[in-house]
């Protein structure tokens, strides 16, 4: 029987290219953290958790590392196949679905590289080849600027934009209404204030903008169902939950009151995979349409999220790609240059679906010598 015998949790801070700005301010770095499981056969798996703000997610490096620090002396002697029993673990502790993401995620990578199987043919099979992707904008740089990048993006094959809003209904409008001309009518545009509007606020968003966009995601507070119901019942655009999803029970909440049309799924916001699939299970019992977006990851968790668009019937219609953001880790071509491992190349607005067992995950460890704070190491 196989048992974790060593695991490793290192705090990286990275410094982004060029910071990304969203209702919830603007962030320069990535202040992520990896996990390195090691079985009694020598084989390791790896998981990021990738809490990105604390106003987002409820979680920071340092909260991440208390809770790992904690938890991880109980998953010890464990065999790495008990995902059930290992959850069951982690959530004696509620809270924490970042850090537990990168656990799991660990988990399955190591279970994948066991068998020498990729994490796709784990959690449901292969339903695509080619994972299209849509592409984020923030609102750093201008109004213009922001039409330019959509619309540069698009041209490279991008099949959809999220524009990141928030700014005021005055120039949020502005702002949709000038990427809309830039990128054309077919292609695809959420909008996305990461809960920057009260509901009255929000309503009078989606009505000013409904006819630039193709879906509105978060505008309330995670925690203002009500107002998200508020928007849904205008029946303008389609609502996607995001910061109101962190797990099924709260799947269950939004369909019981109806409060949206669509579920965003970050899985390493929700708990990794297996979390990732009970919230998708819920979301198609209820017929609601679910898409997926990645976190700030560092390749890792990039690679993560390619599996999870490989075996899921993710909704095509606003891309069920990933908010990339090139602009921060590395060039306009896409190659990652502060990734700590290799990631597929993109080529026209896709992403090859990841081969090799488990993740198909190359470390590179002089990058994670770089950017790494600490190594601590329970055996």
């Amino acid at each position: 029987m196989t048992r974790i015998t060593k695991i490793k949790i290192v705090p990286l801070t990275v410094p982004y290219i060029a910071p990304i700005s969203i209702s919830l301010g603007t962030i320069s770095e990535a202040r992520n953290v990896i996990v390195r499981l090691y079985t009694d056969s020598g084989v390791e798996g790896v998981g990021e958790a990738s809490p990105f703000v604390f106003e987002y997610s409820n979680e920071t490096q340092e909260s991440i590392v208390e809770f790992l620090n904690q938890i991880v002396p109980e998953l010890l002697h464990m065999d790495p196949f008990d995902v059930e029993k290992i959850h069951e673990t982690m959530d004696r502790t509620a809270g924490s679905t970042c850090a537990k993401s990168a656990v799991d995620v660990a988990l399955y990578d190591l279970m994948g590289k066991i068998l020498g199987v990729p994490v796709y043919q784990l959690i449901g099979g292969k339903v695509r080849e080619y994972i299209p992707l849509w592409y984020a904008v923030s609102w750093d740089r201008g109004v213009d600027s922001m039409a330019q990048e959509a619309e540069r993006w698009v041209s490279m094959g991008f099949k959809g934009i999220m524009v990141k809003i928030g700014n005021g209904i005055e120039e949020d409008e502005k702002a949709l209404r000038l990427v809309r001309s830039r990128v054309g009518g077919d292609v695809p545009i959420i909008a996305d204030p990461n809960q920057a509007y009260s509901t009255t606020e929000a309503v009078e968003l989606t009505e000013r903008t409904a006819a630039y966009i193709n879906a509105l995601e978060g505008p309330v507070q995670g925690s203002n169902i009500a107002g998200l119901k508020s928007v849904k019942d205008l029946h303008l655009v389609p609502v996607i939950a995001d910061e109101s999803l962190f797990s099924s029970p709260d799947a269950v909440t939004l369909i019981r009151e109806q409060a949206v049309d669509m579920f965003l799924i970050k899985l390493l916001k929700v708990g990794g995979f297996y979390k990732a699939r009970e919230i998708f299970s819920v979301a198609r019992a209820a017929g609601i349409r679910c898409c997926a977006a990645s976190m700030t990851s560092l390749g890792i968790g990039h690679l993560a999220n390619l599996h999870f668009a490989t075996a899921f019937p993710l909704f095509e219609g606003f891309g069920f790609g990933f908010e990339n953001l090139f602009q921060i880790f590395g060039t306009e071509q896409g190659i990652r240059q502060r990734d700590v491992c290799v990631t597929p190349p993109l080529q026209d607005g896709h992403f090859r679906v990841p081969g090799g067992p488990g993740l198909g995950c190359t470390l590179i460890e002089s990058q994670i010598k770089r950017y790494a704070l600490e190594e601590i190491l329970h055996e």
